[in-house]
């Protein structure tokens, strides 16, 4: 599988996940592995859980065992998530918010905090990932409108819980 196909059915999981969004306020978070013919789903839907830095990250350290010896060939995590956008893209400014940690620069207007769909798409063998993000607001009713979609593809980040899936060869036989 090629980073753009990962890409257009990362799209494709978003698009179906938005209704449940609209609804219920929320989606499940989920880890879709493929790779030898077969897809592996990993879905969890509690929002207690979803919102645990901790459950998070031994979720995703469960799926990068399970990976370990198997045939696979692409890694698609979603959710729904709130997402630092800089006020600059300059380097100064990011340094600086860097520096500052996201609560004190979100309270300096260095950077703004909103919802969104997330999708990390990792592929064996591609020199980048990609994060999709479709941004949407919530009024004060709840009601959830849609907004701005985002492709950001870049080199791989070895850190991160929904990071480096293809890092460790025994990862991907």
């Amino acid at each position: 599988m090629t980073l753009d196909e990962a890409i257009k059915l990362g799209w494709g999981l978003l698009e179906l996940d938005q209704p449940e969004l609209v609804d219920t306020g929320g989606i499940a978070l989920k880890f879709i592995v493929m790779g030898g013919g077969t897809t592996k789903f990993y879905i969890v839907p509690q929002a207690e859980a979803i919102n645990s830095a901790a459950f998070k990250s031994k979720i995703a350290a469960q799926v990068k065992d399970d990976m370990k010896g198997k045939d696979v060939d692409a890694v698609l995590v979603v959710s729904d998530a709130w997402v630092s956008t800089a006020s600059s893209r300059d380097t100064k400014t990011q340094e600086r918010i860097r520096d500052l940690g996201l609560p004190r620069a979100h309270a300096l207007g260095l950077c703004k905090k909103t919802e969104a769909l997330i999708c990390k798409v990792q592929v064996k063998h591609s020199i980048e990932d990609a994060m999709l993000t479709w941004h949407y607001e919530r009024d004060i009713n709840d009601k959830i409108t849609m907004g701005e979609r985002e492709e950001r593809r870049g080199l791989p980040t070895p850190e991160g819980r929904f990071s480096g899936f293809f890092n460790e060869p025994e990862a991907h036989a």
